[in-house]
């Protein structure tokens, strides 16, 4: 629901709070671990605790922010209204999408624990290295710019809609060519 309720701000131009709310998650950590961790006989389950109620905590946190422009959602049970088909039928392979990438890190890890000792590790932080330029700009362009190009599509606005995405990528290139580049020199120096 969390990221529902994010979509949809985003969606109007409401960017701020989206960014915001998944510092709620480090709070609710730091916090049960001092509040909980003295109280419970084992102190891992007040991290399950903080994620669970960060969880919470995020989507409660989000709701007012839709109630101020009338978007909060009424849950309503239709399920032969003929969104919900259209809506299963998009669904399958964006969750195949998503999948593959899961299935293809679960592979190289797997394939990683039969190499030498610390393969598992190298891939990991090789992973996390890559996905650093992607995560703080590549996501944070996209959530930006993908609402303009859905409003510039609907309105069939084809001449903005490629000037957008064509700024769109300039600026992608702009931070993503130097960032290869700078993991490449860091390569080079290992």
């Amino acid at each position: 629901m969390t990221p529902l309720c994010s979509a949809i701000l985003n969606s109007y131009g409401k960017f701020a709070i989206p960014a915001i709310t998944p510092a709620l998650l480090n709070v609710s950590l730091i916090g049960c671990s001092f509040l909980l961790v003295p109280y419970m006989r084992e102190p891992e389950l007040a991290l399950a605790w903080a994620v669970l109620i960060a969880g919470f905590a995020k989507l409660f946190f989000q709701l007012p922010f839709l109630q101020r422009i009338n978007l909060l959602p009424k849950p309503k049970r239709n399920k032969s209204h003929e969104g919900v088909a259209r809506i299963k039928n998009l669904m399958l392979p964006a969750l195949f999408g998503v999948s593959v990438t899961q299935i293809n890190l679960m592979l190289d890890v797997f394939i990683a624990s039969l190499l030498t000792t610390g393969s598992v590790s190298w891939l990991y932080y090789s992973d996390r290295l890559m996905e650093l330029p992607l995560g703080t700009f590549g996501i944070a362009i996209a959530i930006v710019v993908l609402p303009s190009l859905s409003r510039k599509h609907a309105e069939a606005s084809t001449a903005e809609f490629a000037e957008t995405l064509d700024w769109a990528f300039r600026l992608v290139c702009l931070i993503a060519i130097p960032a290869s580049l700078a993991l490449m020199l860091i390569l080079s120096h290992y």
